[in-house]
């Protein structure tokens, strides 16, 4: 727009200077313009009428001007309407609107210019104005974090996600704050209740109390797609979706979905939008000259906490979300050294990612590194102690190197936490097994069959493989009708 503001300028001060032909002031601009809006009165729209009528000169100068208030009109009055259709087609409707004016401009003689210059460059300051917003759709919100004396510290975008007020943002902006306002439409309300947290994507829940708010749609994407990027200034710009990358959590067996983008220009971004204005992307970092966005309609609904702001001591910068990521794509490129790297930085700006700790954890587990798995999965419950994933996979690498008490003991954790977990029950079954505690084992094998029977077949398998003169009396009558044996040699 600045390109085309200034050539516009260039043109008019051109002409300005270098007059088309005698007579150019013959009829001031003014006055052919209240000619075209029938507002002279009779005897003064008689001799516009007269002069025209002999003079060439003026005569082109009423038809471009008239053509130019045309132009003028139509911007005005279905600006919002052309807009919005023109953003529903391939691309950014700002730039094309652009590329309409300067196909307008480019197509008249350079007399043409001096009439329209400067009316040309209203209307691009009104589309600018207009397009700055209309991009911008109406539940995307500003926050700007306070401190406990009222002065703004950080500043950020978000978005309502939802018709019950939860606003999703980055962690990162409201790292620190005592409270926050959230600017709606310029209304301003508090966000300083925490309804969820994100530590994967960065990303925080905050909810807002109010009537009639706008929400987000979202969208599916695809690799091709036109996008734009708004940053925390609320400033657009315009990209395309390059690729799709799926990455597998492997600690929880969950899946990042992350749209590859590249945009126009870099800068700081934090909502992905396509050309109709629904969300398709959320916190974008910038890694290796590109922007990895996490896909918007895989945020599942984020309310399961309860918090005040000031209950909320910690965050995820942007760094340690970027290196987590990296660590992420590292694995699925079967990186796992570079992986290592990547994610121990991670934990270095963010202690309390989990999974961070447990993917750094699975990775020196697979290096043959229990001590160091079991120290990262320690470490994390330190910080989280029912986290059901880390216990399960702590009980797994105490088996391995042979401590199956502590291993017991990370299970029996697990349980109380989640009684009816699957995996962990399977995995304590099979220890009572190993261990000869088969009464233990039998208690197991009942509660599997009413929560996921073929696990309980498979420990029952795993007893009648083993020699019967080794079980007591109680389990061979439990294992007989199962067998239809009397007695195994």
């Amino acid at each position: 727009m600045e390109e085309f503001e200034k050539k516009l300028k260039q043109a008019f001060l051109k002409e300005a200077q270098h007059p088309a032909a005698v007579g150019t002031e013959c009829i001031p601009l003014n006055t052919l313009g209240r000619y075209i809006d029938n507002a002279l009165s009779g005897e003064e729209a008689l001799k516009v009428q007269q002069h025209t009528g002999s003079c060439a000169h003026c005569m082109k100068r009423l038809i471009d001007l008239r053509d130019s208030l045309s132009i003028v009109r139509q911007a005005e009055s279905g600006l919002e309407r052309d807009l919005e259709k023109i953003n529903k087609q391939v691309g950014s409707g700002l730039f094309q609107v652009y590329d309409w004016i300067k196909g307008v401009f480019q197509s008249r003689t350079l007399a043409y210019a001096f009439s329209t210059a400067v009316l040309l460059i209203a209307i691009v300051t009104l589309i600018s104005t207009h397009s700055h917003k209309s991009l911008i759709p109406d539940y995307v919100v500003q926050l700007k974090a306070l401190n406990a004396d009222g002065k703004v510290i950080n500043t950020g975008v978000g978005f309502l996600e939802n018709p019950n007020g939860i606003v999703i943002a980055k962690l990162a902006d409201v790292s620190g704050a005592a409270s926050i306002d959230v600017n709606v439409n310029n209304s301003v309300y508090k966000g300083d209740e925490v309804v969820g947290i994100d530590r994967n994507k960065g990303l925080v829940a905050l909810k807002i109390n109010g009537n009639d708010l706008p929400y987000a749609r979202f969208s599916n994407s695809q690799v091709g797609q036109k996008v734009i990027a708004i940053s925390k200034n609320f400033k657009t710009v315009d990209g395309y979706i390059e690729n799709f990358k799926a990455i597998k959590i492997t600690s929880s067996n969950k899946e990042i979905s992350l749209l590859e983008i590249t945009l126009s220009k870099p800068g700081n971004y934090d909502l992905i939008v396509n050309s109709r204005g629904d969300v398709i992307g959320v916190a974008p970092i910038q890694i290796d000259g590109k922007f990895m966005a996490f896909e918007s309609n895989r945020i599942q609904d984020m309310s399961h906490l309860n918090l005040t702001l000031s209950q909320v001591t910690y965050t995820t910068s942007i760094d340690a979300t970027r290196d987590y990521l990296n660590g992420m794509l590292a694995i699925s490129a079967n990186k796992p050294e570079l992986a290592i790297k990547y994610l121990e930085q991670s934990l270095e700006h963010d202690p309390n990612n989990d999974n961070a700790r447990l993917e750094l954890a699975d990775l020196y587990y697979k290096k043959g590194e229990e001590d160091k798995s079991i120290d990262q999965y320690k470490k994390l419950l330190q910080h989280t102690p029912d986290n059901t994933d880390a216990l399960l996979l702590l009980g797994g690498s105490y088996e391995d190197i042979g401590k199956y008490d502590l291993a017991v003991d990370a299970y029996k954790r697990g349980l109380v936490v989640h009684p009816e977990d699957t995996d962990l029950l399977y995995n304590l079954g099979q220890l009572y097994i190993i261990q000869g505690n088969y009464k233990d084992a039998q208690d197991i094998i009942a509660r599997l069959k009413s929560l996921k029977p073929p696990l309980a077949k498979e420990l029952e398998a795993l007893i009648q493989r083993i020699p019967l003169k080794r079980l007591p009396d109680n389990l061979q009558n439990y294992l007989t009708p199962l067998t239809g044996e009397k007695e195994r040699g």
